[in-house]
C-alpha cells in the first residue's frame, strides 16, 4: 500500500514537472506568432494601399485572437476583402465613412495693453 502511494507520487510530480517544462516552449511560440502576425498585417496593409479610396478604412490586428482586422466603409468593400491572408485569419469591421474633423488654430496673442505688460512679467496684478 505505501509503495503504491509512493509510486502515484512519483507520477504526479513527473506529470506536473513535464506540463510546467512546456510552458516557457510554448510561450515562445506564441510571442513568434505575434511577431509572424504583425508582418501579415504590414504586408496586407501595402497591399490594401493600392486600393485606397474603395472603401477600406484601417487595419489592425489581435494576438489575444490571432487574427487581422481590416476597417472598411460599407458592405461592397467587405466583400473585396480577404478572409486569409498567408495562413492568418482576417476579420472584416463595417465603420462606415470615416473623415476627419477640421481644427481651429487659436492665434496667440501678441499684443498687450499697458497694464499687462506691467504685470505680465511679475506673475501678479496690482490693484
Amino acid at each position: 500500500m505505501k509503495g503504491k502511494r509512493l509510486l502515484l507520487l512519483l507520477a504526479l510530480v513527473l506529470v506536473t514537472a513535464l506540463l510546467l517544462g512546456s510552458i516557457p516552449a510554448s510561450a515562445r511560440q506564441s510571442d513568434d506568432r505575434g511577431k509572424s502576425l504583425a508582418v501579415a498585417r504590414k504586408a496586407l496593409e501595402q497591399e490594401l494601399l493600392s486600393a485606397a479610396g474603395t472603401g477600406f478604412v484601417g487595419i489592425a490586428h489581435s494576438e489575444a485572437d490571432g487574427e487581422i482586422i481590416i476597417f472598411v466603409e460599407d458592405e461592397q468593400a467587405k466583400r473585396r476583402a480577404p478572409r486569409f491572408f498567408e495562413g492568418d485569419t482576417v476579420r472584416t469591421e463595417t465603420t462606415g465613412s470615416i473623415e476627419a474633423l477640421s481644427a481651429q488654430v487659436a492665434e496667440p496673442v501678441t499684443d498687450l495693453s499697458e497694464d499687462r505688460e506691467d504685470t505680465a512679467g511679475s506673475g501678479r496684478s496690482e490693484e
